[in-house]
């Protein structure tokens, strides 16, 4: 099974709510550290969705490419800190698969965020679209909530604040970007 086939089976089922999705990252002949490093084609695969959703957005040029690299920026932003979060709370042994399932994870949120956003080019009320988009957000926050608790052990309060810390880093790399650019 490749890496990709392995993570886009764990992110299916960690998205429908099975902790036993985790299990699809482990690997006997892979040491952690390499379905770790692994996953990150996940962030590559996700640049066409990316891409896309800034379109979606009307975006053009320079601020299409600044939609995509804030995406990327938050992303590798996201795992250096949750690393370092890992450490602190005790849980490092547990991070590679954790930055694993969350990595794969975004790549379906991003997917699925995308196939969302595309609802309004074929000519749905404008209300249905948005109410789907805004479904998916919160299925993409709850997703995010899962795997922190699943792969890291966390309980409430600090998945949540794993959640938070991911949407803090995006919005410092988007203003980090709108002052660049």
């Amino acid at each position: 099974m490749t890496a990709l086939s392995a993570g886009l089976q764990a992110a299916l089922r960690l998205a429908r709510g099975h902790p036993d999705g985790m299990s699809r990252l482990q690997s006997p002949e892979a040491p952690e550290r390499d379905i770790a490093a692994t996953s990150f084609l996940a962030l590559a695969a996700s640049l066409p969705f990316e891409f896309l959703q800034g379109w979606f957005g009307s975006s053009t040029g320079h601020a299409l490419l600044q939609d995509v690299m804030v995406a990327v920026v938050g992303w590798l932003a996201f795992a250096v800190v949750s690393h370092r979060v890992a450490v602190n709370a005790g849980r490092v042994a547990l991070w590679p698969r954790y930055i694993a399932a969350w990595n794969w994870c975004s790549l379906l949120q991003s997917a699925v965020l995308t196939a969302g956003l595309a609802t309004s080019l074929l000519g749905l009320p404008e209300l249905l679209s948005e109410t789907l988009v805004l479904v998916i957000v919160f299925w993409a926050i709850w997703l995010e909530y899962f795997v922190a608790r699943v792969a890291l052990g966390f309980g409430l309060w600090q998945a949540i604040a794993m959640v938070a810390l991911d949407y803090a880093l995006s919005q410092m790399a988007q203003s980090v970007m709108e002052r660049l650019g």
